[in-house]
């Protein structure tokens, strides 16, 4: 398999980030064969300075004609408390999200069995746990029925479809369904 990734490793600790991560992905693609092509990107406070925009609209081509967008975070501290900057580095993140149509972070939990007695819950609710934790990003109402949580948590029991209007309710929903 050929994969092409946009590399955007943004600012703070996110190019140190990005570097350990595309360390992991080469070493997943020598492993298994696949062959992986990077193109570079800014973002945040170092696209600012070069484009006088957070996202600019090179990076969303790059991005658009990628297959994975490989991210690594925004922000820098000459924009903190600065309600005179006209534009931020969240920005960035921020138009990346809609402009690909990016609504939701998967996030898979999982226990390990060496770290089961760490934890302050009892033994018997997390030995074997496993879910995935959906954050929904868009910060407005989100509809999630029967189907759509089948799709996102495989082999759970969801028993209603409704409407949640907040963050909190979809959180809890999906942190609920435990998998084993």
């Amino acid at each position: 398999m050929k994969l092409n990734i946009a590399k955007l490793p943004g600012d703070g600790i996110g190019p140190e980030v990005v570097e350990q991560a595309v360390k992991a992905v080469d070493a997943v693609c020598r492993r298994f064969g696949h062959e992986v092509n990077y193109t570079f990107a800014e973002v945040g406070a170092c696209a600012i300075d070069k484009y006088g925009s957070a996202f600019p609209e090179s990076t969303y081509k790059v991005c658009l004609e990628s297959d994975a967008v490989l991210f690594g975070a925004v922000g820098d501290p000459r924009y903190d408390n600065d309600p005179t900057a006209k534009v931020r580095p969240e920005q960035g993140l921020l138009a990346m999200r809609k402009q690909l149509g990016l609504y939701a972070n998967l996030r898979p939990v999982e226990t390990f069995s060496s770290l089961v007695d760490k934890s302050p819950l009892k033994r018997e609710l997390v030995d074997g746990a496993e879910f995935l934790c959906v954050r929904e990003l868009t910060g407005r109402r989100a509809v999630w029925t029967e189907a759509t949580l089948r799709l996102i948590l495989t082999s759970t029991t969801v028993t209603r479809s409704s409407a949640y209007s907040s963050l909190h309710t979809v959180m809890r929903c999906a942190a609920a369904v435990i998998l084993r």
